[in-house]
C-alpha cells in the first residue's frame, strides 16, 4: 500500500545496486553524508538528488515504496518557507525562502539516500557493514560491541515499530472523536503507540534471550552471507562518491 512506511525494509531484487557489497553501500554513504553536510550548497543538493534517483531507477524499485509524507508535514513546510518569504533577503527578497528551499530540499536529498541503501540492502547486512565500518573505532577505547548491538537491534525494530505506528493511526480513523478535542486523541494515540512499542521490545527482547542474548561485533562482522570481496561494481560505486567528493570540494 501507497501509505505504508518502507523504513529499513529490504525489497527483493537483482538489480546492480541490490549485488553491490552492503559495505561498500555503507562506507560510501558515509562518506557522501560527512562531506556534503559542510557544503549544503545548491550542487551539493543536485548531486544527492541525482544519486537517489539515479540510483532508484537502477535498483528498479516500485513507486509503492516512497513514503507519502503527512499533509501536516507539507502544511509546516510551506508555512516555513512563506514565512522566511516574508523576511525578505537577496536576490529580489527571495533570499530567505531560496535558502529555506535548499535546506528542505537538501535534508530530503539525504534522507533519500539513506532510505536507498535500507531499501537495497538486507537487514541482518546493515549491522555487518557497521561493525566492519567502526572497527578501527576500538583502538580508541570506544565500546564498539554495544555500539554494534544497538544498532542490530534498532535495525529490527524500526520496520516493526513503524508497522504498530500505521496500525495505531489507521485504527485510529475509525473511533469516534472525543468531546475533549484533538489535543486528547493526539495524547491516546501516543499513549497506544507507546504502549505497542515497548510490548514489541519486549517480545524482541525475550527472543534474543532464548537464542543466547545479544552477539558482538565480531560475531555480527563475520556473519555468513555477506561477500568480503569487492568487485567492479563497489569499485565503480566509490569512484563515483570519490568523483563527487572531488568536485564538491573544488566548487
Amino acid at each position: 500500500m501507497r501509505n505504508s512506511l518502507h523504513i529499513l525494509r529490504y525489497v527483493e531484487g537483482d538489480s546492480v545496486i541490490h549485488r553491490m557489497n552492503p559495505r561498500a553501500k555503507v562506507l560510501a554513504l558515509v562518506l557522501l553524508l560527512l562531506v556534503v553536510s559542510f557544503d549544503a550548497s545548491w550542487i551539493s543538493v543536485g548531486l544527492l538528488w541525482f544519486l537517489v534517483i539515479g540510483g532508484s531507477m537502477l535498483a528498479r524499485l516500485p513507486r509503492q515504496v516512497a513514503p507519502r509524507p503527512p499533509r501536516i508535514l507539507i502544511v509546516m513546510m510551506v508555512a516555513t518557507i512563506t514565512l522566511a518569504l516574508l523576511a525578505g533577503g537577496e536576490p529580489y527578497g527571495l533570499g530567505g525562502a531560496i535558502l529555506q528551499t535548499r535546506l528542505f530540499a537538501f535534508t530530503l536529498g539525504l534522507l533519500g539516500l539513506s532510505l536507498l541503501v535500507g531499501w537495497t540492502t538486507p537487514t541482518a547486512d546493515l549491522p555487518v557493514a557497521a561493525a566492519w565500518l567502526l572497527t578501527p573505532l576500538r583502538w580508541l577505547h570506544v565500546p564498539v560491541d554495544d555500539v554494534v548491538a544497538g544498532l542490530a537491534l534498532a535495525t529490527r525494530a524500526l520496520p516493526l515499530v513503524a508497522e504498530e505506528f500505521t496500525t495505531v493511526i489507521s485504527l485510529s480513523r475509525f473511533r469516534p472523536q472525543r468531546l475533549t478535542g484533538p489535543l486528547s486523541h493526539g495524547m491516546d494515540l501516543a499513549a497506544t503507540a507507546t504502549t505497542a512499542t515497548v510490548r514489541r521490545g519486549l517480545e524482541m527482547g525475550e527472543a534474543i534471550e532464548a537464542r543466547g542474548g545479544t552477539p558482538t561485533a565480531k560475531q555480527i562482522a563475520h556473519s555468513p552471507g555477506v561477500p568480503d570481496a569487492w568487485g567492479m561494481n563497489e569499485l565503480a560505486l566509490l569512484g563515483a562518491v570519490a568523483a563527487i567528493i572531488a568536485l564538491t570540494l573544488m566548487t
